[in-house]
């Protein structure tokens, strides 16, 4: 953040402006949801999707993700037909991971059994780092409730600020959620 690499005011600003400066080649990179994919493969410019570094070897190796597929259906175990809803419920979530891989706008959480040809390439550079990646876990807030969720962004925004470094995120992060 503080070479530029990355939009100063990203945490200030939406995505969709933040998008647009990396775009418009404002800065080098963007720390970016696979639902943006489509959108920046269809830019003008020459974009890549590529994993983070590894900073501190003893703590992650390559190939460990943050993020992946995550789109999900839920259906309540005392539904009254648990088991139509349920079925239902997994037909829809293939549907909505097909046609949103396809559209740009997401990655497959099952392996594709149709044609891929027509995947945009940023996409598919990105679903093959999440296909090879060792092991991945969900963007914080994905996880969590509304509350917590919003207490894990204030520490994200502070960090992103140079207000607190690593040690301050987790140490703010135990001592208000536990």
């Amino acid at each position: 953040i503080n070479k530029g690499y990355f939009d100063p005011n990203g945490m200030a600003l939406g995505n969709d402006e933040v998008k647009a400066n990396f775009i418009a080649g404002k800065t080098a990179f963007y720390q970016n949801g696979s639902w943006n994919c489509g959108e920046i493969n269809d830019a003008e410019g020459n974009f890549q999707a590529a994993l983070f570094p590894v900073m501190d070897s003893a703590k992650a190796t390559y190939g460990q993700v943050i993020g992946g597929p995550n789109d999900a259906l839920a259906v309540s175990a005392s539904s009254k037909h648990l088991d139509i809803a349920s079925q239902a419920a997994f037909e829809l979530g293939k549907a909505i991971c097909h046609y949103g891989y396809l559209a740009g706008s997401g990655l497959p959480a099952w392996t594709p059994d149709y044609d891929t040809a027509e995947v945009k390439p940023l996409v598919a550079d990105v679903a093959k780092i999440v296909a090879e990646s060792e092991g991945m876990v969900l963007f914080g807030d994905n996880a969590m409730s509304a509350d917590p969720a919003n207490t894990y962004l204030d520490y994200v925004s502070q960090v992103y600020g140079c207000e607190i470094d690593g040690e301050g995120f987790v140490a703010g992060l135990t001592k208000d959620l536990g």
